[in-house]
Order: structure tokens, then C-alpha cells, then sequence
């Protein structure tokens, strides 16, 4: 047996793109934030589902105004002040809708999220 050291590093996950699920809402790592150019300028998604090759692909498209089945985009707190770069997706509903039980319980699971090839507000979080 070759034992091997596993490599440390001090970012602290701020590079992994990811979405976070659980407690009823999907919240986008800081890095997932960064793929949507100005982030701020939208203020409600839709959420989609789909199926591809047998696994789940939820996307989360980013709008400036709000439309019928919209949902207003929430902003993570650190020591009292708003995030910027972050957003946050509460409807408990829709949340259990994809996901599940799974979606709501006290627990958050991460998955991994990219951007569209085709639209640059269209943010697909890959359920395996």
C-alpha cells in the first residue's frame, strides 16, 4: 500500500463553483455568482428543470423585471452587511418541487453549477 499526501490550500472554497441546496432555497457559491456578468442588475430568476442522459439539470434564469412564476433573488449577510457577489433562491415550494424532501430538510448539499454555452443569464446547477 503507497500512501499519498493530500494537497491543503487557504481558499477556503472560494473557487468552486457550486449551488447549495437545502433548508428550502439554493444558494450560489461566491464563485458561481462571478460566472454572471453584472449580477446585480438582475433581480428575480425562474427556475426550469430537465432530464439529460437520465440525470437532473435545474437551470436558473436570471431576469431584470418580474414575470408570472419569477422569484425575487435574496442577498447573503456577513457580519451585519449585505454580500454583493452572492444570491440566494427561498421558495420552499418550488425547492421541494425539484428536489424533493431532500430540498427542504435542515441539511445542504452541493452541486455542481455552470454556465449556458448559449444564454449568459442561464446558470445550470447538474443534480447527479
Amino acid at each position: 500500500m503507497q500512501w499519498q499526501i493530500i494537497k491543503i490550500g487557504n481558499t477556503k472554497g472560494k473557487d468552486d463553483v457550486y449551488a447549495s441546496i437545502g433548508f428550502g432555497r439554493i444558494t450560489m457559491s461566491s464563485a458561481a455568482c462571478k460566472l454572471i456578468d453584472n449580477l446585480n442588475e438582475y433581480k428575480y430568476v425562474i427556475l426550469m428543470k430537465a432530464v439529460d442522459n437520465k440525470k437532473l439539470k435545474v437551470g436558473v434564469k436570471l431576469i431584470k423585471q418580474k414575470e408570472d412564476k419569477a422569484i425575487k433573488i435574496g442577498k447573503r449577510k456577513s457580519k451585519g452587511e449585505i454580500v454583493e457577489n452572492s444570491m440566494i433562491i427561498d421558495n420552499k415550494v418550488a425547492i421541494k418541487e425539484i428536489f424533493g424532501i431532500q430540498g427542504t430538510q435542515n441539511k445542504a448539499t452541493n452541486y455542481p453549477v455552470e454556465l449556458s454555452d448559449t444564454d449568459p443569464t442561464f446558470l445550470i446547477i447538474n443534480v447527479e
